[in-house]
């Protein structure tokens, strides 16, 4: 009896999930009003992954699924890529970064440089990196899906651009840093492949947050016409630079060019601000106030490179609690009974 009780209750348990699939697959498919829908699908396809009745349910939808609805959790699909394109799972998760890719190229295929460049960087480290010696399944998955289309679709000349641009950032984030306490601005040395960039016009500033277009008309993107041949030191533990992208607005944009650091994770963070600003913009009384979070552009190039965007008129927290320049900081100003930072330390 009680075998017969689990089997019953696991059968309406699949029963439930199908359901679940189904009218959130349908609700996306024709309505705009709970689009952020698309996390549980996702939740449930990855957590059920071998459940075949729920697969092939996907499979009748997954299709029809405006690819602009699935953007916001492509950081997660792209990281589940593998070579093992034969279980229906993984041919559908192939599938469907493919079609967003093609209309969204710009969102899309920074998400796959990043995961097909996750070695790039021991090519331009003087030190040896440690790692694995071989590649992750999933980096040589995204190397395939890149050279498939490649062939197959008119993303060709955009790719091998996107990867000339990535590898100059990777290639500047690892070019060593000589210090010189005298000088705060140095001139990139002409042997980088970044001085080299010019007119890539087609190219997004990687910096540069681009809207989402539902029709995926991105013809008129802010490129890249050049760079600044100088660099900033900020300072830190791994030395990054401040350089500026100088975009077919004219405009000189900021970056910190970060190398021997893994950006993924403030990534992820700044995806999850977004999605916050999304349901504060849902609600009437927080969107009343104008209530958001300030995000900026995080873009990973590597397992230990990246490129973020520069904040202007910031304070570093550890400037604000500590204080400096001659002024006082927040954490001796409120808590002056306590131990100093130098103390502290």
């Amino acid at each position: 009896i009680d075998q017969t009780e689990e089997e019953n209750a696991q059968k309406e348990l699949d029963n439930f999930l199908i359901l679940a699939i189904r009218h959130y697959m349908m609700s996306l498919e024709i309505g705009e009003s709970d689009n952020l829908s698309i996390f549980r699908v996702v939740s449930l396809w990855l957590n059920n992954n071998h459940h075949d009745e729920l697969q092939e349910e996907l499979s009748r939808h997954i299709n029809k699924v405006p690819t602009f609805k699935v953007l916001p959790v492509l950081p997660q699909l792209v990281a589940r890529i593998t070579e093992n394109t034969g279980e229906l799972s993984m041919s559908m998760l192939h599938n469907l970064i493919e079609r967003c890719a093609k209309d969204h190229p710009h969102h899309v295929l920074p998400l796959l440089l990043a995961l097909a460049n996750s070695y790039k960087d021991k090519d331009y480290c003087q030190s040896p990196l440690q790692g694995a010696s071989k590649p992750e399944t999933r980096v040589v998955a995204a190397q395939h899906m890149l050279s498939k289309m490649k062939q197959k679709s008119n993303l060709k000349t955009l790719i091998r651009d996107m990867q000339v641009v990535s590898e100059a950032y990777i290639s500047l984030a690892n070019f060593p840093h000589t210090p010189d306490k005298s000088c705060k601005v140095f001139k990139i040395p002409k042997s980088e492949p970044i001085t080299k960039l010019k007119n890539v016009e087609h190219v997004l500033c990687p910096t540069v947050t681009l809207p989402v277009k539902k029709s995926g008309n991105y013809q008129n993107v802010l490129g890249i016409q050049g760079f600044v041949e100088t660099y900033y030191s900020v300072g830190g533990i791994n030395v990054p630079k401040k350089i500026e992208c100088i975009c077919t607005d004219g405009r000189k944009r900021p970056q910190l060019v970060k190398g021997n650091d893994d950006l993924r994770q403030d990534a992820v963070m700044q995806q999850v601000f977004t999605i916050m600003n999304s349901l504060l913009q849902e609600n009437k009384e927080t969107l009343t106030r104008r209530l958001l979070i300030r995000t900026y552009k995080v873009v990973p190039l590597s397992q230990r490179s990246g490129v973020i965007e520069w904040c202007n008129n910031t304070t570093p927290l550890a400037t604000y609690l500590i204080g400096g320049g001659g002024v006082t900081g927040a954490h001796t100003r409120y808590r002056k009974e306590d131990w100093s930072p130098t103390v502290c330390r």
